[in-house]
């Protein structure tokens, strides 16, 4: 019973101290607003990271996967890679989350430059000249 008595007047007395601020003034929710913004901002850095990640060189046992898509080592990015590796998983495995991550982000991209749209189809073009045993020299 006395542990009880103890934990209302502990809760008791932090109504109290959130009544006494909110009467001088202080808004009872900063610290929430605080917290917000912090997720907001690392929400941002997350952002940014992964976009200097996707414009990082491609490793050297990767660069020769672009190689055989006939692209040139001047282009290669890790976002080059991830399109790549997106297209060959639909075509030569099937795989329909890929298809629909591709169909995901070429829609993003209808009101971009078109960059995206335009790798895919040079990476679907050299899938298939791949899979015909005919190989392609160099980007267009």
């Amino acid at each position: 019973m006395a542990l009880e008595q103890k934990k209302t007047k502990a809760v008791v007395a932090k109504q109290k101290e959130k009544l006494e601020a909110i009467s001088a003034g202080e808004n009872p929710f900063d610290h929430v607003s605080s917290k917000i913004n912090h997720l907001q901002n690392h929400d941002q850095s997350l952002a940014n990271y992964v976009t200097k990640l996707l414009q990082s060189p491609v490793a050297e046992k990767d660069q020769e996967i672009l190689r055989k898509a006939g692209f040139c080592e001047s282009e290669m990015n890790q976002a080059l890679l991830l399109a790549q590796t997106f297209l060959s998983r639909a075509v030569e495995k099937g795989d329909v989350s890929a298809f629909k991550e591709i169909k995901s982000i070429l829609q993003e991209e209808e009101d971009g430059d078109g960059l995206f749209q335009e790798i895919m189809q040079g990476i679907c073009e050299s899938v298939q000249m791949e899979k015909s045993g005919v190989r392609k020299r160099g980007p267009k």
